[in-house]
Order: C-alpha cells, then structure tokens, then sequence
C-alpha cells in the first residue's frame, strides 16, 4: 500500500496511540476548474457563486496506490474513484493552526 499526497501541503496524521504518519506533497497537485460568478453585494461585500468543474492532474488509478487530495477534488469525483482520501480530524496548536490530522476519510 502507498500514498500519494496531491495536496500542497505535507500530511501528518497523528491517530491516537497509534504510530504517527508523515505523507509529504509529491509536488503534484490535483485541482479542479472553478468558476466564478458575481451574483450581487451585501452591503459593500460581493457574494459569488462558485462552482467546480473539471478535476486536472489527478494520475489513474493503481492498484495499491491511494490519492490524498482536497475535499473539492474528492467531492468532484465522487462515485467514480475509490482510491481517494482526504485529511480528517484535524489537530491544531494553542492558536489554532492545524498541525496534523488523527485520520483519513473517504467523500461518499
């Protein structure tokens, strides 16, 4: 089994009592098209509706091989792959910067 961080940042998962794993980025990064448009303000502030579309540099499936990505790349491909993960359960610092994560999740 391996991992294959196509986010930018590395992933440290740190389960609870278990062994702690470190996923560093590959340098690769799974996108997906965005688009955006102004659909009006709040006072001064614009509000947008974004949408995503297609997902860009996300490799084939392998065998033995599971993709950590973003939640928007994972939502985009729901139901056609099941070799994606996302961080889950994030852990941060005293001022509130995540720091790790306890585990990975499957979008379903």
């Amino acid at each position: 089994m391996e991992f294959i961080n196509l986010t930018p940042h590395d992933v440290h998962i740190m389960p609870e009592g278990k062994e702690e794993v470190f996923i560093p980025a590959s340098g690769q990064c799974a996108r997906c098209e965005v688009k955006e448009e102004l659909c009006g303000y709040i006072g001064d502030i614009a509000i947008y509706h974004t949408s995503y579309g297609k997902v860009h540099d996300l490799p084939e499936p392998k065998e033995g091989v599971y993709y950590l990505v973003s939640t928007i790349v994972a939502k985009a491909c729901k139901g056609q792959r099941d070799d994606l993960l996302v961080p889950f359960d994030f852990i941060r610092d005293e001022s509130g910067n995540i720091i790790g994560c306890k585990s990975l999740s499957k979008v379903q």
